[in-house]
């Protein structure tokens, strides 16, 4: 999924561990309650609206696990 414009997709419940999300367009996008695992500290070229609990998206487009 490099570089892939996931612009307001609702993958909300959707195992995208290991995904690779480098540069993805996620803005607006629903990732809350997602398997995010193996993705920690990937750089996006824009934040989602809605992560899982314990995610963050910082300000610099990285997705963080905290």
């Amino acid at each position: 999924m490099s570089i892939a414009d996931l612009t307001e997709a609702d993958l909300n419940k959707a195992d995208l561990s290991y995904a690779n999300l480098r540069n993805a367009k996620l803005k607006n996008a629903n990732l809350s309650n997602s398997n995010l695992y193996g993705i920690s500290r990937t750089k996006v070229a824009s934040c989602p609206v809605l992560l899982p609990t314990g995610w963050v998206c910082n300000s610099e487009n990285y997705l963080e696990k905290f």
